[in-house]
């Protein structure tokens, strides 16, 4: 695409394993279902000799994790922005039948210019399609610091779960 781009690659090991695997694609087509500007852009998902890629939009900002590390806590119009701009990002996914499930600092990116950017889908849920659920009944995945409590639980995620997880970076 005559662009630089990021690629995130599938460890070798793990292509060999229908579940990585499944789960590497459930990202690509999930985050590719919500072409929005507060969601990293997915360009191609492919596969070159048995190394399996995603192809997606180069955020060189670093993310918000990395921001607070280097300059401390955001003052709070700043910190608002970003996540009206998560919101922005998630509102679209949500409308679309995604969870993301592990919104926290992290999966936040900021171009050069300082817009947000939701990136990260590998725990995405399509909501009403068990066919695609990554997990069974009783497994946890997240990051328990931002988890809502229902996902704590292993209980079912909508996108209230996003928007506790959302709250909990914000604070």
């Amino acid at each position: 695409i005559d662009r630089p781009v990021a690629i995130k690659l599938l460890p070798p090991d793990l292509g060999d394993s229908v579940i990585s695997l499944k789960r590497f694609q459930v990202e690509a087509r999930s985050a590719a279902k919500s072409n929005h500007p507060n969601i990293v852009t997915i360009y191609e998902i492919g596969e070159h000799k048995s190394t399996h890629y995603l192809a997606m939009e180069l955020v060189l900002g670093g993310s918000v994790s990395d921001a607070l590390k280097k300059q401390g806590r955001y003052d709070v119009t700043e910190a608002t922005r970003i996540i009206m701009e998560a919101c922005l990002g998630l509102s679209s996914a949500h409308r679309r039948g995604l969870v993301h499930r592990d919104i926290k600092p992290g999966n936040l990116l900021l171009t050069d210019e300082g817009a947000v950017k939701v990136s990260d889908f590998g725990l995405a849920k399509p909501t009403g399609d068990d066919a695609l659920s990554m997990t069974r009944t009783g497994q946890i995945i997240g990051t328990p610091a931002y988890m809502s409590p229902e996902q704590c639980q292993s209980e079912t995620v909508e996108g209230t779960s996003d928007i506790y997880s959302l709250g909990a970076t914000y604070y």
